[in-house]
């Protein structure tokens, strides 16, 4: 039998409660009263609530003194949800920033904060967008129906 030395169970006490913070955490961002709706009136560039789609469980395995396995879930995502008007909402990954746009112009974000979408400036327009200091990627989702299969042979 191993025994665990004070360094691996400091360790393991600290990752529970760590893991326990973020579960704290995780309920108070999901709950309505600290990010809002989505909704047709609720401004571009506002960040709002996840949908619940847009997450995936993971389970945690905790193996304690005992040998006893303590199994959780825990809600994870790799992105967060803004609002580009109208009811729209994009999924902006942890890291990056909306700039701005839409479904019918383009989505364009950056992973630079200095480049975070700003109402009053339209960042997209070639005039404004060869100023801006990230990369910046552009999203146009598109429907089955635009894509049209070609036969070269």
């Amino acid at each position: 039998m191993i025994k665990l030395g004070l360094a691996s169970q400091k360790y393991i006490n600290a990752s529970q409660k760590e893991q326990h913070e973020l579960d704290e955490l995780y309920k108070k961002l999901a709950s309505t009263d600290v990010l809002p709706d989505n909704t047709p009136e609720t401004d571009a560039g506002t960040i709002v609530k996840l949908p619940d789609d847009w997450t995936t469980s993971t389970p945690s395995y905790v193996s304690t003194e005992t040998k006893t396995e303590v199994i959780a879930s825990t809600k994870v995502s790799t992105v967060y949800a803004v609002s580009i008007g109208n009811g729209d909402i994009i999924p902006v990954p942890i890291g990056f920033y909306y700039v701005g746009g839409n479904f019918d112009t383009g989505v364009v974000i950056s992973d630079n904060e200095a480049d975070k979408y700003d109402p009053n400036i339209d960042k997209t327009s070639h005039e404004y967008a060869t100023k801006l200091l990230g990369n910046q990627f552009v999203w146009i989702p598109c429907n089955i129906s635009d894509y049209k299969k070609v036969d070269w042979r």
